[in-house]
């Protein structure tokens, strides 16, 4: 509704509450798409800050993904000594 109603940075707001209900149950690939989308949106729409906003939570994402395996390889490594 918000794409055909020229609406973007309401399109924009979905897709950032859609990402923080994605991170806060720690479905992280999920969460990066929706903030990823936002961007595009807030971007579309012009503000700087927003977008400015939606990398640092990609980049908070992406941190987590990382550490994630990160630890999961360390913890297959302590099974295999």
């Amino acid at each position: 509704m918000s794409r055909s109603s020229k609406f973007v940075h309401e399109e924009g707001l979905c897709h950032e509450l859609a990402g923080m209900h994605y991170e806060g149950l720690n479905k992280l690939q999920q969460a990066l798409t929706s903030f990823q989308q936002a961007k595009t949106c807030y971007n579309k729409w012009g503000s700087q800050m927003k977008v400015s906003n939606m990398d640092e939570k990609i980049q908070n994402i992406l941190y987590k993904t990382s550490s994630v395996n990160h630890e999961q390889v360390s913890i297959v490594r302590s099974k295999m000594i």
